[in-house]
Formats: structure tokens, C-alpha cells, sequence
């Protein structure tokens, strides 16, 4: 009997361990024991890696910062995080999610990367994967001659007044090139004065153009094309076309019957 009384006895003092262990655990399973580190996370957003982004043109960073953090410096590297430069510091977070409007820098490379962090540098964050800046845009050309039409046609050489501006996103100086073309030849044909009055065009190293106010006595009169081309340093280019015409007659245009002659050169 007394033995009985003890093994009922130690159930019951069991149960009761049992009851008050599984009520701690639930006590323990309440606790919140989130430490917050969402309010002190950042992640970009974009560009976050694959994107080419050109130029001189607008691009709109995107992130995602905790409550926590008031301000956040933007940077870039060029070179895949050996070199960083500032975009803006001291960005004030005015919601979870915010953007910032950058003018995309000349730095042409396709090893960019993001980084974004908050104002101490404790915590950041990368662009997931590289991205490109390009240059994909052409030089603005404008090109001008003052005189149009040389009379009378008595072989001199005329300065023309060739004018152009050239201006690129990028580069500040476009390598400029000048070329100059006949529908007549130079020499070869007597009825405009032959080889001795030859080449009908110089080009001088200033970009000034002279020609040489003739053409065959026997023709539709002379047409002169000035071509100008430039191109910036990474391949974009453009060109204009200018026309100066000898007439057969005053007051009768001359007809272009096609630029087969390079002006410079004897042909």
C-alpha cells in the first residue's frame, strides 16, 4: 500500500514538473526576439547590374533604406569596387524607398558598381551586379562657308570662310578631318586650265579652305563638295556637307554631276 501511495505520489509531482516546464516554454516562445536589424537595412534596387547607362544623361538611383537610417551617401566605382567616387552625400530619407536623379558621368567603363550607405558606413549595400556607363552619342556639327559661288571663274584660289563648330557630350575635343571633292577634274582637263593651274583645293592647318575659281569651258560649270567629319573618343561620329559652285555662267547654276576628284590632288 505504501508503496502504491509513493508511485502516485511521484506521477503526480511529474505531471506537475511537466505542466510547469511546457508553460515556460510557451513563455520563451512568446518573447519577441527580433532584434530590429530590418530598421538599419539597405538594398539597392537600381542599377543593380546589367544596365548600360549612357552619358551625360539622367539616370534614376533607386533604394530601399529601415526606418532607422536618416541619411545615406551614393557612390560609384568604375573599376568592380577599386576606386570609389561621390555622387551625393547626405542624402536625408524622407520615406523607406527613396531615388536620386544623376547626371551620368563620362567615365566610360563596364565594370561599374552601386554602393550605397548610411551615414557612419556601418551599413551598406552593393549593386548586385556590375553595369556600364556608354557614350553612344555623336558630336553636334554645324558647318558654314561664306561664299557659296566663285566668280569669275579666272583661276585664283578663294578663301571660302569655312566655318564649323563642333561639340561633344564627352570629349572636348572631337578629332575633326576636312575633305574636299570635284565633280571636274584637276589637271587633266585643258578647257579649265590643265595641270598648271592645279590642285583647286588647300586645306591649312587653321581649317582654312582656298579654291581655285575655275571650271572646264566646255561643261555644266564646277561644283565643289567641303565635307567635314568628327568623331569624339569613343567611335560616335558625324559629318555635314557644304556645296560651292563655279558656274558655267553667271547666274546659271552649276550642275553636280557627282564628287569623283579629290580637289586636293593632282588628277
Amino acid at each position: 500500500m505504501r508503496r502504491s501511495f509513493k508511485i502516485v505520489v511521484f506521477l503526480l509531482v511529474l505531471m506537475m514538473f511537466s505542466f510547469v516546464v511546457h508553460r515556460v516554454s510557451l513563455s520563451f516562445s512568446d518573447v519577441d526576439t527580433d532584434d530590429g536589424d530590418d530598421i538599419y537595412d539597405i538594398q539597392v534596387l537600381a542599377p543593380n547590374g546589367g544596365e548600360k547607362l549612357i552619358a551625360g544623361q539622367k539616370f534614376e538611383i533607386s533604394w530601399f533604406a529601415g526606418s532607422a537610417i536618416e541619411y545615406v551617401k551614393i557612390e560609384y566605382s568604375p573599376d568592380e569596387g577599386k576606386t570609389w567616387r561621390i555622387i551625393a552625400n547626405d542624402v536625408k530619407m524622407q520615406d523607406t524607398y527613396a531615388n536620386y536623379v544623376w547626371k551620368v558621368p563620362c567615365t566610360i567603363s563596364d565594370k561599374c558598381e552601386l554602393k550605397i550607405s548610411d551615414a557612419y558606413g556601418m551599413r551598406y549595400d552593393y549593386s548586385f551586379g556590375t553595369f556600364s556607363i556608354i557614350d553612344n552619342q555623336p558630336p553636334k556639327l554645324s558647318v558654314s562657308v561664306e561664299k557659296e559661288s566663285l566668280w569669275p571663274p579666272d583661276h585664283r584660289m578663294v578663301n571660302i570662310g569655312l566655318r564649323y563648330s563642333v561639340v561633344d557630350n564627352c570629349d572636348a575635343g572631337p578629332k575633326v578631318v576636312i575633305k574636299v571633292t570635284s565633280d571636274e577634274p584637276t589637271a587633266s582637263d585643258t578647257s579649265s586650265g590643265g595641270a598648271k593651274y592645279s590642285p583647286d583645293a588647300i586645306i591649312k592647318k587653321d581649317g582654312t579652305i582656298l579654291l581655285r575659281a575655275e571650271r572646264a569651258g566646255d561643261g555644266d560649270g564646277r561644283v565643289y563638295q567641303i565635307t567635314v567629319i568628327a568623331q569624339d573618343d569613343s567611335g560616335n561620329g558625324a559629318s555635314t556637307k557644304v556645296l560651292v559652285r563655279v558656274n558655267k555662267k553667271e547666274g546659271r547654276i552649276a550642275i553636280n554631276s557627282g564628287q569623283f576628284y579629290d580637289a586636293t590632288a593632282k588628277n
